[in-house]
């Protein structure tokens, strides 16, 4: 039995060390995002890439790796450097509640909608997060509607709700609920968006400028399908409030409220923790 206790204890011993590392990783690749203000899919993108230029020797394979443009290694470069230098210097214990917070930072929506990314413009970010925001206004809107807790505005003033718990409890269902099936619409038309490095041997050729065409395309239907669908829901949640109480509009009011705290604050606290 000790001689089987010690190889199972030697394999729990290396997996929580890797966890922690990879874990403290992710961190530092947090902080690096916060300090050069992209996004932490940018960050890892970026580490990818190097650590394939570091272990190819071959040109056109670096090639195919990322485009040779200035600006972009400039920005690989310096993002290496700035991660190499935040993995020694918060690897203390002291530094935990502040890569807390850098953490928290990177995972809020409102903060990390307004980051830079090479592979989507943040105008197209700012729209999509629109779109679940609105998205999930509608689905409560239509659930209220749809279960007939919303009274109409000339319903009989004799109606009486239920009491404050049912309300409180069903404000939080809703808003749970909402805002998982908000996020659909989002990512149906953000799925319209596909963006790679693509290696071309002249930077003016027809290919280029073909693909350029079709990168157009496909972000003009993006952003005809995103702004058509949030006219759509305010349309849907304007009818809404103006045929319900004034009591039934404030509660979907509230539920509202529930939607946009748990998606920007609660969820990312729970996702940093």
């Amino acid at each position: 039995e000790t001689s089987a206790a010690g190889p199972r204890q030697r394999s729990l011993k290396m997996a929580l060390k890797s966890f922690f590392i990879h874990t403290h990783c992710h961190t530092v690749h947090c902080v690096a995002s916060t300090a050069l203000h992209l996004k932490v899919d940018d960050v890892k993108f970026f580490l990818a890439q190097e650590r394939v230029r570091s272990q190819e020797t071959s040109i056109d394979t670096v090639k195919k790796v990322i485009s040779s443009h200035s600006s972009i290694s400039d920005l690989r470069s310096e993002l290496v450097e700035r991660v190499q230098q935040d993995f020694e210097h918060y690897s203390q214990l002291r530094f935990v509640p502040w890569l807390f917070c850098k953490v928290l930072a990177t995972r809020c929506t409102l903060l990390a909608v307004l980051r830079y990314s090479l592979f989507i413009p943040i105008r197209m970010s700012a729209m999509l997060f629109v779109c679940d925001v609105y998205a999930s206004m509608s689905l409560a809107a239509l659930f209220f509607q749809a279960s007939g807790d919303a009274q109409s505005d000339e319903s009989d003033p004799m109606c009486e709700p239920g009491d404050i718990w049912e309300e409180i409890g069903q404000i939080i269902t809703v808003g749970v609920v909402t805002v998982i099936a908000g996020m659909l619409p989002g990512l149906v038309i953000s799925s319209l968006h596909q963006r790679d490095f693509v290696a071309f041997w002249d930077g003016d050729s027809p290919e280029w400028r073909r693909q350029l065409r079709i990168w157009h395309l496909q972000d003009t239907v993006v952003y005809i399908f995103g702004v058509t669908f949030i006219l759509f829901c305010m349309f849907f949640n304007l009818v809404f409030v103006a045929n319900v109480t004034t009591h039934d509009g404030l509660i979907w009011l509230l539920a509202v409220c529930t939607q946009m705290l748990q998606s920007m604050f609660l969820v990312p606290l729970i996702m940093t923790t």
